[in-house]
């Protein structure tokens, strides 16, 4: 007879949902590509973990999640997303990560300092590629309830306003990801709101859509004294410009630095040369990437001398650089 009810049990947790299709396997509902419009009212009450990828989803009204009190994961990716009531999140207070990447949220039209309020626990939120061009006037979300968020994953606008967002308050944020950047400076002053918690940054993208960064300040990283990996991709800028923000981290130790794919195109040959390397010699890091930055030449004394005080375990300059 248990063995009976283990069975049945186990075929219960795989059924589907018949008003929706969603999967359900161990608490977990697989709702993507369903075409929905809404968020799903008749999913076990005891899930904990949602994901709405790839749906129709345009709003999400107050109490939209209240049902599913348990959950500890929402994914709303690549939906229609432009509207979030106030209350929308309410109920779910064990909310551990939080992604709506890819969407048209303008949080600018509505409340932001409500929004997540409730989301106390949230130690994952990604809000990537919600606005498809990043103009200065675009206003992030108040982020100052998630006292435990650990990772947080947005885009940089063009001098960006962080005071609003009250980030000095997230004291555990470890990670930050700007996947889509629109600066056109690296200014002293872009991340003085930011705790010093910070240990990994990660840019990508970097001013793809205009010329180039007209100004690089050396203190740019300066609110992160406690920075063990820096990693930039794709970055309009020359090379040269691109090794100052190292600055700040003379003579301290660092997991990884990345710069990969940073060059003003097109002709963009590059000799390194020990002037530009001046910061990063003086910096003890692990892992060390300069790769695909059409290096052609490395100069007397830069890196290739190795007559330097930095402790390189690995060292990809040359990747498909050098012949």
């Amino acid at each position: 007879m248990a063995l009976a009810i283990c069975i049945a049990l186990s075929l219960l947790s795989l059924a589907k949902s018949d008003r929706h299709n969603c999967s359900i396997l161990y608490k977990t509902a697989d709702c993507t590509s369903r075409g929905l419009m809404s968020v799903p009212k008749d999913l076990p009450i005891d899930m904990i973990s949602l994901d709405l990828n790839h749906n129709e989803i345009r709003t999400l009204p107050n109490n939209t999640f209240e049902r599913y009190s348990m959950l500890l994961t929402i994914i709303l990716d690549n939906n229609k997303l432009s509207v979030i009531e106030t209350d929308a999140f309410s109920g779910i207070k064990r909310l551990l990560n939080l992604s709506m990447e890819k969407n048209t949220v303008n949080f600018t039209e509505f409340n932001t300092n409500e929004t997540f309020r409730s989301l106390k626990s949230l130690e994952l939120l990604n809000i990537r590629q919600n606005w498809k061009i990043m103009e200065s006037s675009w206003t992030y979300p108040y982020l100052g309830h998630l006292t435990n968020l650990i990772y947080l994953y947005i885009d940089l606008t063009n001098n960006p306003n962080f005071t609003l967002m009250d980030v000095k308050k997230l004291t555990k944020l470890k990670i930050i990801r700007f996947e889509h950047c629109y600066l056109t400076a690296f200014k002293n002053i872009t991340f003085e709101d930011f705790p010093d918690s910070v240990e990994q940054i990660y840019f990508e993208n970097i001013n793809f859509i205009i010329p180039h960064i007209l100004l690089v300040e050396s203190d740019f990283l300066r609110p992160f004294p406690n920075l063990r990996v820096l990693s930039l991709i794709k970055m309009i800028c020359s090379l040269s410009d691109a090794l100052k923000i190292v600055y700040p981290f003379q003579h301290k130790s660092m997991q990884a630095v990345v710069f990969k794919q940073i060059g003003i195109p097109p002709g963009n040959s590059v000799v390194l040369t020990e002037a530009m390397v001046s910061y990063l010699k003086k910096v003890c890091v692990k892992t060390l990437v300069l790769a695909e930055n059409d290096i052609v030449f490395l100069g007397p004394n830069s890196l290739a001398s190795l007559n330097i005080p930095i402790a390189l375990i690995q060292l990809y300059c040359l990747g498909t650089d050098f012949p």
